[in-house]
């Protein structure tokens, strides 16, 4: 009786919660007075009394998660979301989950009619599936639209060319994406190699799925790593450009599920008619052994043909197959076997002689010998690349690059998930923590070492194991939900500390899956954005279109590859010649003012996707093309199409003679080009600088770009340009862009009028179109004025020496733009009423309330940064 009494009045707690969460929300979307937002409060509180009063505390207890956002500071409908998808995940799977005989779900203590219902569908063998299927739909959304820059670019060529790309070569790479770019539909070969990855990444999802089932023998611990990896930073990145690590990573998922299908006798089950909470563990026989080990050989064989950079997993998973295959040493009848499967893995390799011998785009002469095939297949060129590091010292601050690049890719929880499942894998099962700890640590260390700035992309292998890990935590707290279902009956009540624990097991994995989805949420507009971006191309088609007759094009690696496609695949401009500038012993700016120079001795023009100022001196002075310079071997005499012609003289030094301006109208925060047409007088002072201005109507700055000037000849016309990007601070409307020129010493050079500053053009400024990045957000609606505006983040900078900054970054109707307040003004911050608590309005009496803990720290630390650079970076 009194257990009946308590169990009916402790399920008020979670119906409380339930109660004041939806009067909260209902009170901030409708923002009554403050009477009707108590009554309102009063009737879903009594709402939800009714509706779970026949519900026992081991049904409703999830709604108490909902707390976390009742008793949150300010309203936030992300926050909101976030409570309720943790509570109702939890809520769904708060019963326990199994598969039975028929591959039916059943749910042990029902949750609710509708669960129940969807529990019984046969989905156990669509999971994966649909895995699949979910992630290369969300890849297809945000894929690349066309060709990438740097290697991204050359692979698209090497697909589409059969050609070589650089050493390694990667053969099978080429050869699948060259189906890939034959598919029958209207779109381009750039687009159909960048949809190559997209499956490849898919496919690499549903095996992470697939091996945590081996592994944790759980579904839901499966979903969960499969998630987590899948928006995963990197790996969500690749999946949508043409590159060499989603295959990679799909080499070694395969590698991991071959090996934890041979290494795990409990990951064959059979059901327990009796008790179906219960699997017993069938034998795994030796000759299914056997062909495990011959496939796994083979996928290995294939995955190091791809990518050498297997090889040091490889190491891990060899030590692995022997631990648990130890009879594997005294039986040489089954090495040959898996000696011929590990042959015909490198069968691809025959692709870079064939293609050699055929003179294919990319293939070095040197490709049908020896000598020059173990080179190019074995990229020998990059072995003084490996293990890098001149001092002891720097190996450490070289993991802690690691670990910020595990934060770059997994959100925190997700990372003490991984951490957790590799502790809990080496107390319960050391052969998988083996091969699962031993495969991230071995890579790790080889990328903390290696000579390269692609970090995070050749740290995608090891994010596979990471992934494994965290699902084997989601996968032993169920383990230990059901465990203890079975062992409480129902006359045998929870203590309060089992009933604790069992919450606790059911919402860590709850957790980590909301947390996943979460990663896929806060990314999803920033890859939306990438997939709408042709710069490449773009950038590629302008310097092609623009370029002289029989111009040389000298190109770095990152626009070598765009301008290579446009002309090999889409026939721009078969006069132009493009080259690739690769270092040689020399400085490179140096090789690049040597190699413009025998250009230019040659009569020819020549455009430099590279500018040094220091090296280029004895150069003629270039034009800017785009973001490149064109040096040509005629001085020009007259001004370009597109200028809008000028007659401005500053200080009897130097003649203006027109302008081009790339857009009239940019977003703020971005950057437009501002190009001069100009020649010396006779009275030519050196040296001169010129600069351009972005004028508010305030007359507070917003925009400037300074460069000196010379002028090679001084009778001919020089162009100069200035990228303005337009300051964090400026407001939607127009700026005037203002001109001007100073000596060395800082002495304007004044104009007819005597202004050392003359307006040439205005340009209009819109709000952003996206939030800035902030690190402190907030969601703050004004409660004064017809339209929205609501503060959603700031920022302090103590970077001025003396003179606190205080960014308020407002989202209006219109978009986004940010206040800057400088000074004493920023110490002492306050805001007009705004919206807060159940959407009651609230004086805010000083800006440090934003930081209740520290009161003011965020300015006066003298730490803090935020220097907003353009173009969406910002130094914090």
């Amino acid at each position: 009786m009194r257990k009946q009494i308590w169990q009916r009045w402790a399920v008020l707690g979670p119906a409380v919660a339930l109660g004041l969460y939806s009067g909260r929300i209902v009170s901030e979307v409708a923002r009554p007075t403050l009477p009707a937002a108590i009554v309102v409060t009063l009737f879903t509180c009594l709402a939800a009394v009714w509706l779970l009063r026949r519900r026992p505390l081991r049904q409703a207890w999830p709604a108490v998660l909902l707390l976390l956002y009742v008793f949150s500071w300010e309203p936030d409908p992300r926050r909101a979301v976030l409570a309720l998808a943790l509570a109702a995940t939890t809520t769904l799977l708060n019963g326990n989950w199994q598969l039975v005989t028929g591959g039916r779900w059943q749910v042990a203590g029902g949750i609710s009619d509708l669960s129940l219902a969807i529990c019984h569908l046969p989905l156990a063998a669509l999971i994966a599936p649909l895995l699949v299927a979910g992630f290369f739909s969300l890849y297809l959304l945000t894929l690349a639209p066309g060709v990438l820059p740097a290697d991204s670019g050359e692979l698209q060529l090497a697909a589409y060319k059969l050609g070589v790309a650089h050493p390694p070569g990667f053969p099978l790479y080429t050869l699948l994406a060259h189906l890939f770019t034959r598919l029958p539909f209207a779109a381009s070969a750039a687009y159909k190699v960048n949809l190559w990855s997209a499956v490849t990444s898919a496919l690499t999802v549903g095996l992470i799925y697939r091996s945590t089932l081996r592994l944790a023998r759980r579904r839901l611990a499966g979903v969960v790593a499969a998630v987590a990896l899948g928006t995963s930073t990197t790996f969500w990145s690749q999946a949508t450009t043409a590159n060499v690590r989603s295959l990679t990573a799909l080499f070694a998922a395969l590698c991991f599920y071959l090996l934890l299908g041979i290494g795990q006798r409990e990951s064959l089950l059979t059901t327990n008619q009796e008790n179906p909470r219960q699997s017993v563990p069938s034998a795994l026989s030796a000759s299914h052994r056997q062909r495990s080990l011959i496939l796994l050989a083979a996928v290995l064989s294939l995955g190091l043909t791809h990518h050498p950079s297997l090889v040091f997993m490889a190491a891990v998973f060899g030590l692995y197959a022997l631990l648990v295959d130890p009879a594997l040493l005294k039986q040489p009848g089954r090495w040959p076997p898996l000696l011929l499967a590990g042959l015909a893995g490198l069968l691809p390799l025959l692709y870079l002689p064939w293609r050699g011998a055929a003179g294919a785009w990319g293939a070095p002469n040197d490709l049908t010998t020896l000598p020059g095939f173990l080179n190019h297949a074995l990229a020998l060129g990059f072995r003084g690349d490996l293990f890098y590091f001149r001092e002891a010292s720097a190996l450490w601050q070289r993991f802690l690059v690691m670990g910020n690049v595990m934060a770059f890719q997994f959100s925190p929880l997700l990372l003490v998930g991984m951490v957790g499942g590799l502790l809990v894998l080496l107390w319960r099962e050391r052969r998988p923590a083996l091969l699962l700890g031993g495969s991230f640590a071995i890579h790790t260390l080889i990328t903390a070492t290696y000579r390269a700035p692609q970090t995070v992309e050749y740290m995608l292998p090891a994010y596979v194991p990471a992934a494994l890990c965290l699902g084997y935590l989601v996968g032993w707290c169920q383990e230990w939900i059901e465990r203890t279902s079975v062992q409480s009956a129902p006359q045998n009540p929870l203590t309060v500390f089992r009933s604790t624990a069992r919450a606790v097991y059911v919402t860590l994995p709850t957790a980590l899956l909301v947390v996943s989805i979460q990663q896929a949420t806060y990314r999803y507009p920033s890859f939306a954005t990438l997939h709408s971006q042709t710069h490449s191309l773009d950038y590629a088609r302008g310097l092609l279109t623009d370029a002289p007759a029989n111009t040389v094009i000298l190109a770095d690696w990152h626009w070598a590859t765009p301008l290579w496609y446009s002309q090999e695949v889409e026939g721009q401009r078969p006069d132009v010649t493009i080259a690739f500038v690769f270092p040689t012993g020399e400085a490179y700016a140096d090789t690049w003012a040597r190699r413009i120079g025998e250009e230019l001795a040659a009569g020819r023009p020549v455009i430099a996707t590279h500018y040094d100022e220091t090296a280029y001196l004895s150069l003629p002075s270039p034009e800017p093309v785009g973001e490149a310079f064109l040096f040509s071997p005629k001085p020009r005499q007259t001004l370009p199409d597109g200028y809008q012609p000028l007659a401005l003289t500053l200080g009897q030094a130097i003649h203006v003679l027109g302008y081009a301006l790339q857009t009239d109208e940019v977003e703020i925060g971005d950057e437009t080009t501002l190009a001069l047409a100009w020649r010396p007088s006779t009275h030519y002072p050196l040296p001169i600088a010129l600069f351009a201005h972005l004028v508010g109507g305030d007359g507070q700055l917003y925009g400037q770009a300074d460069a000196p000037i010379r002028a090679a000849d001084p009778t001919a016309i020089t162009l100069t340009q200035f990228r303005l990007t337009v300051y964090p601070g400026a407001r939607p409307g127009p700026l005037s862009i203002l001109i001007g020129a100073y000596t060395a010493g800082g002495q304007p050079l004044t104009d007819a009028a005597g202004q050392s500053r003359t307006a040439i053009a205005s340009l209009t400024v819109t709000p952003m179109s996206r939030p800035p990045l902030t690190q402190h957000p907030t969601y703050r609606t004004l409660a004064d004025g017809p339209t929205l505006q609501r503060l959603i983040g700031y920022d302090g900078d103590n970077t001025l020496a003396g003179r606190p900054r205080l960014y308020l970054h407002w989202q209006t109707e219109q978009g986004y733009y940010s206040e800057v307040v400088d000074g004493e003004a920023a110490v002492q911050a306050t805001l007009p009423p705004w919206y807060g608590l159940w959407g009651q309005p609230i004086l805010d009496f000083g800006f440090w309330i934003l930081d209740r803990s520290n009161p003011k720290s965020k300015i006066q630390n003298p730490k803090s940064h935020y220097i907003p650079l353009g173009q969406g970076l910002v130094w914090v």
